[in-house]
């Protein structure tokens, strides 16, 4: 089912659609034509700590402990996810933003996956040792250049 179809619209917060600690609700307008597209759950300073609090256990937990590979291979998937469910995506965005479909679809969307698949490139490509990696690089700073000519 699509999260579109919620009203009020959940938090999504360690990994599983939520409802807030407040039933209070705001309203999402659709700026193109004034109409309401859903409401929204507000969330308190409780609801804050919670996700935050979620955040960090995933940072220090799990996802701590999952080599370079493994992460740029999930951060792909968060990409392709989203290609796969462009057409949901783009009707959120329009909803909420009152943008042309052709923009919306040509630009936002594509370029959502498209972060995420940089993402997971980033990650790869980068030798630091705060990354835990199957295969550590050593990185040795340029001493000096030497240049070979030839008659």
């Amino acid at each position: 089912m699509s999260i579109l179809k919620q009203n009020p619209l959940p938090f999504f917060i360690n990994g599983q659609y939520i409802s807030p600690i407040g039933r209070q609700t705001f309203e999402n307008i659709n700026p193109a034509n004034g109409s309401l597209n859903f409401n929204i759950l507000e969330g308190n300073a409780d609801d804050i700590d919670h996700a935050v609090t979620s955040a960090r256990s995933a940072l220090t937990g799990p996802w701590s402990n999952i080599d370079i590979d493994k992460r740029a291979g999930l951060l792909h998937k968060v990409a392709d996810l989203i290609d796969n469910r462009r057409d949901e995506f783009l009707r959120a965005e329009i909803l909420d933003t009152g943008k042309p479909i052709k923009l919306a679809g040509h630009i936002d969307i594509p370029r959502g996956a498209a972060n995420f698949r940089i993402f997971a490139d980033i990650i790869k490509s980068k030798s630091d040792e705060t990354f835990r990696c199957r295969h550590p690089t050593v990185v040795k700073p340029l001493i000096s250049l030497c240049v070979s000519l030839k008659a």
